[in-house]
């Protein structure tokens, strides 16, 4: 959908677009009880199905709407005032001091001053979509025929009644995560920016804005080395000591990240369509930057979010540090931080906010029959020293891990070549990393 936006941002950009936004018809934000007719997105920003809404609350920053179609209308009104409510008092100020001004574009559309969110049954239809967001509604009607002329996050509902309380402690770091998404639009429109943020990185940045909500909980700061009992442990057991109340946190950024370290190929980074396992690993690759660099990190993420570059250029030009040498420092400290036995001799080999370790083998203990095979999803495949061969089939901005031991009876020589043995052309961008560990 990321990717979509792009297009619609791109072809948008024309000299008339800044003009069909001025003079929107301004908007008196709705009191509770009051029925609001939304155009929901089919997928693209010409096509629409006409939501009657209702809504259930009405708070300084955030205006809540239930879909009067939904399975469940008019029986989780406390469930959403609660989102409106602690949306208003603690997720808004986060996305604003972090990242940017979610309502920075609000005086050239609805100008009411507040986020919408709809809750609406169409999104559970949509293949597993949770919530999203459409800058298609950042333009007039004029320009798109879908355009709900403000900010606007699309949200699911429960669908029976078993189903309320899971979602409402799902949907909680949801609706950071999407607002995140509304501040990165509304800070690329304030600016005139021509493009977006790539998809990786936009995704990547909405991830750590759940885990700066998730921080209010589990009160584990930056680079404090946090294992699974004081992070994780409550998003599989709501009813543990100290557990009452909590959301669904950080669990879904830790498995994203195990399924991408044990995906069938080596996943890529790079791609402009970011998978689902794509984003724990976004997630683990800022978090390191943010671990490494001098600023901090909503200094970081805020000069992300209001550069004009984007992906590695934006990373680059924040940090001035390449992007190549921070990937693949990344991909070692993935490796070996808090490995037992192994003492990285960088600081950049060690990724100082998360014990890897705890946390994957906690999430092996945490279900019975075990749903995470591996203690460690990067336990590097094993090699004896002497003559191998490994066939390396990697996309960019990926990765293969093995471990080189036994007996050493002669010097070892590493390298990379041809399938049929010849020599690599010059310039290609592999390289090997090595660590010794004695």
């Amino acid at each position: 959908m990321l990717l979509r936006q792009r297009e619609y941002f791109r072809r948008a950009r024309l000299p008339t677009s800044r003009d069909s936004l001025l003079g929107l018809q301004r908007r008196a934000a709705p009191g509770i009880g009051d029925t609001v007719s939304f155009r929901f997105q089919t997928w693209d920003c010409d096509t629409y199905e006409p939501v009657q809404a209702r809504a259930v609350y009405a708070g300084r920053r955030a205006i809540v709407f239930e879909d009067l179609s939904a399975p469940l209308a008019g029986q989780i009104d406390a469930e959403l005032q609660s989102l409106g409510a602690e949306f208003d008092t603690v997720m808004f100020d986060i996305v604003r001091q972090h990242f940017a001004d979610p309502l920075a574009f609000d005086a050239q559309l609805d100008g009411d001053g507040r986020i919408r969110f709809l809750f609406t049954h169409k999104v559970n239809e949509m293949n597993g979509v949770m919530a999203f967001v459409s800058s298609c509604d950042f333009e007039s009607i004029s320009r798109w025929a879908a355009s709900n002329e403000g900010e606007v996050v699309y949200a699911n509902v429960p669908l029976s009644p078993r189903d309320i309380s899971f979602w409402h402690r799902t949907a909680r770091p949801t609706v950071i995560h999407e607002v995140k998404h509304i501040a990165s639009y509304a800070a690329r429109y304030a600016a005139g920016h021509a493009d977006f943020e790539v998809s990786w990185l936009e995704e990547g940045m909405a991830m750590h804005a759940e885990e700066l909500y998730g921080r209010r909980f589990t009160h584990a700061a930056q680079r404090t080395n946090a294992g699974y009992d004081s992070t994780l442990r409550c998003d599989y057991n709501e009813a543990a000591l100290g557990c009452t109340g909590r959301p669904y946190l950080l669990a879904e950024q830790f498995t994203m990240l195990y399924r991408y370290w044990t995906g069938a190929a080596p996943l890529s980074l790079s791609p402009e369509r970011a998978s689902w396992p794509v984003y724990g690993a976004s997630w683990s690759f800022l978090r390191a930057v943010a671990d490494r660099v001098s600023i901090s990190e909503d200094s970081l993420y805020r000069a992300l979010m209001h550069a004009p570059e984007f992906g590695a250029a934006n990373l680059e030009a924040r940090t001035n540090i390449s992007f190549e040498e921070l990937f693949v420092d990344w991909l070692i400290a993935s490796a070996v931080d808090d490995r037992p036995g192994v003492t990285p001799h960088r600081p950049e080999h060690t990724l100082p906010s998360w014990n890897s370790y705890d946390i994957f083998r906690g999430l092996r203990r945490a279900f019975y029959p075990p749903r995470y095979e591996l203690e460690h999803p990067l336990d590097p495949a094993g090699l004896s020293f002497g003559s191998f061969r490994i066939p390396l089939f990697l996309q960019p901005a990926s990765a293969m891990f093995y471990e080189v031991s036994g007996l050493q009876q002669a010097e070892q020589i590493l390298g990379i070549v041809r399938a049929d043995g010849g020599k690599l052309p010059p310039n290609t961008p592999l390289r090997i990393a090595i660590m010794r560990i004695e």
